[in-house]
């Protein structure tokens, strides 16, 4: 039976990946999981440290305290192993690599994990291992000829981690791999891989001496590309996983490979005389990559859009994001998929509230029901967005509908408490005056006003200039935080967010401060349309001396929360009562593209997993912590062509609510 780890890898690697590393994720890795996976790099047994002189266990002391030694040692084996292997593409036909080199270096970082958690050796020789690893970590069954390279393993072992060509336990003459190809092919490639599995940022590269090592070792093994990074250096959540995954596929275009990749960013590996890229131009793409998810959403009333007591309501995105023809061209799909109240619509207590006949209120109640508030609904919102001070609209609404002659200017402007009720009547007359009108009748009707409105509306210059707050936010945003070399580094931005602060802090501030970044950028009125949260909910940042709760948020946080509606299918304000579980895969060190992957599918998988079976299934292993590496985590096949896209993803969401009766209901 698979594990969870090699499913996942085995669906997200290549088709056309190579025998030998196939071989090792099927036969060797789980034995590895056994056996390090709860293990971190530095790992050594109590007798291993007694055989230590004193100014060794001083080094010791200063090691230990690294930060790098809390790393997984299975996540650093994967890793390394990963990061060789998208270098080996790129050596020469010289230095390719033969099957029993490869091998070779499997074997070589299996067995290092295996020296940093078990051996008592200071210098590490594993010419006669303690345990039968064979059979252990089943090298037998993957390489049966392991043991006959150890020298070499010994060898690279010393030249690789103490950076010394001097080697007194081995004779060199006894190799089955010539001298000259251990020390400037495989050499190289270990001390590469072994450098950078430990880098802890994509900055690393040029602030480090470790990381100031790899352009000279990709130097020997003759790989003619520059190390180059990309760094965001602030998190949100799916808008930071957004960012990253747009400057992943614009620099593709580039020939920029991916080679490490952290939470904050990437790095590439780049044809060397490669032009540093335009800001304004990486701008554009990753604002034109997220405004176009977030407008496939609202186009189709998934996202943004909200119906309350007084009607049909846009978050500010909205009119920021669509222009006024796409807005009115989509509107009657939004009305459709936004307006679904059929068994208790809204007309009938609308028409209660006008002063009509006993006839006509009863002529009016054949078209009292959802038919009439789609209608009235698409025209209130038309007007109160775009045509407000236009009394041509309001007549030429009257004629399409072909109900000018029975309902005056007048009545269709009748208001109560903020609701026009005069558009219910019109809506209800012309459902009423159409006994054969159904649903989908109601739609291509709304579908044919709208085409006819904008060209209607566009001919008369009715229509506003388009203009985002949103994008101007977004754009300061990416020159405070986005960071790839050879741009200006930009000012800091305490001034400008001590500004934003304290005017929000005062009590003539029209719009509270933002709930969730405090003031860095200026906020605005929390839409329910918007923010996922219940009402008054982190509602701590008030003016000072204020009394009243209202909640600010800023347009980057505003975003945030739409990509989390986009994405995560749900109804805004109505989160918490599923009791969501925010699940955030945050590696610590470097890790291998392949892993991103993993890591994207996981979170895909996780948001649709029931955690009330996990909890049985946990339960009835005895709480074993390994026995969660065989759960069925991974419900819906995986489709390897859909997930072929990069896909930095770091932040997913499930619930602990269920569907249906089940007798699980709380945690213990």
């Amino acid at each position: 039976m698979k594990t969870l780890l090699q499913t996942l890898l085995l669906e997200t690697l290549p088709h056309s990946l190579d025998s030998v590393l196939f071989n090792y994720i099927n036969v060797v890795l789980p034995a590895v999981e056994q056996e390090f996976g709860r293990a971190s790099t530095f790992c050594r047994t109590k007798s291993y440290w007694k055989t230590l002189t004193q100014e060794q266990n001083q080094t010791r002391q200063l090691i230990s305290s690294d930060k790098h030694l809390n790393q997984s040692l299975l996540i650093n084996i994967l890793n390394s192993l990963l990061i060789v292997w998208s270098l080996i593409p790129l050596l020469n036909e010289e230095l390719a690599l033969s099957k029993d080199e490869k091998c070779l270096l499997c074997v070589w970082f299996t067995l290092q994990g295996y020296n940093s958690c078990y051996s008592s050796r200071v210098t590490a020789p594993l010419l006669t291992p303690d345990i039968n690893l064979g059979e252990v970590l089943n090298l037998d069954m993957f390489w049966p000829q392991w043991r006959e390279y150890l020298p070499e393993i010994d060898y690279l072992t010393q030249i690789t981690l103490q950076n010394s060509d001097n080697n007194t336990s081995a004779k060199r003459n006894g190799f089955r791999v010539p001298d000259q190809r251990l020390r400037l092919t495989l050499h190289p490639l270990l001390s590469f891989s072994t450098i950078a599995a430990q880098l802890t940022s994509p900055v690393d590269i040029v602030t480090t001496s470790a990381g100031d090592r790899l352009p000279a070792l990709l130097k020997e093994l003759g790989i003619d590309r520059t190390l180059i990074y990309h760094r965001l250096r602030n998190c949100t959540g799916l808008l930071t996983n957004s960012i990253h995954n747009a400057v992943l596929n614009f620099t593709e275009k580039l020939n920029w490979q991916p080679i490490l990749c952290f939470t904050e960013g990437v790095v590439y590996l780049a044809p060397r005389g490669f032009n540093l890229l335009n800001r304004m131009d990486l701008q554009q793409f990753i604002w034109e990559q997220i405004s176009d998810q977030l407008v496939t959403n609202m186009l189709v009333g998934e996202i943004g859009f909200k119906r309350d007591g007084k009607g049909l309501k846009a978050a500010p995105q909205i009119l920021e994001l669509l222009s006024p023809a796409q807005l009115i061209q989509g509107l009657p799909s939004i009305v459709e998929a936004t307006i679904k109240n059929e068994i208790d619509p809204a007309t009938p207590k609308r028409l209660m509230n006008l002063s009509i006949t006993t006839l006509e209120r009863k002529f009016l109640s054949q078209g009292a029901d959802l038919r009439s508030d789609r209608i009235a609904e698409f025209i209130i919102f038309l007007q109160k967005q775009f045509f407000r001070s236009n009394s041509e609209f309001i007549a030429w609404i009257l004629e399409q509908l072909g109900i000018q002659s029975a309902i005056t200017w007048e009545q269709a402007q009748i208001h109560t408490g903020g609701v026009n009720l005069g558009w219910y009547h019109a809506a209800a007359y012309y459902v009423a005056n159409s006994p054969h009108l159904d649903l989908r009748s109601v739609t291509r009707k709304l579908q044919e006003i709208a085409s006819r409105l904008t060209i209607w509306a566009e001919e008369k210059k009715l229509f506003p200039v388009l203009t985002s707050a949103t994008r101007e936010a977004f754009d300061r945003y990416l020159v405070q935080y986005l960071e790839l070399p050879g741009w200006d580094s930009p000012e800091s931005s305490f001034e400008h967010e001590l500004a934003t602060y304290m005017a929000a802090k005062t009590k003539a501030a029209r719009q509270p401060i933002c709930s969730l970044s405090s003031g860095e950028f200026v906020s605005e009125a929390q839409m329910a349309s918007v923010v996922p949260f219940k009402p008054q909910q982190y509602s701590n940042k008030n003016p000072l001396g204020g009394r009243q709760l209202k909640r600010g948020i800023s347009k980057i946080w505003s975003l945030e929360m739409l990509l989390r509606q986009a994405f995560w299918s749900f109804s805004p304000g109505k989160l918490e009562e599923r009791q969501p579980v925010f699940l955030y895969f945050s590696p610590t060190f470097a890790h291998a593209p392949p892993v991103t992957k993993v890591i994207h599918i996981l979170a895909k998988q996780l948001e649709r997993v029931n955690l009330w079976k996990i909890r049985r299934f946990w339960q009835e292993h005895g709480m074993d912590a390994n026995a969660l590496r065989f759960y069925p985590w991974l419900k819906n096949e995986l489709n390897s062509n859909e997930e072929s896209q990069h896909n930095l993803t770091f932040l997913a969401m499930t619930y602990t609510t269920t569907k249906g009766k089940n007798n699980d209901r709380c945690l213990d």
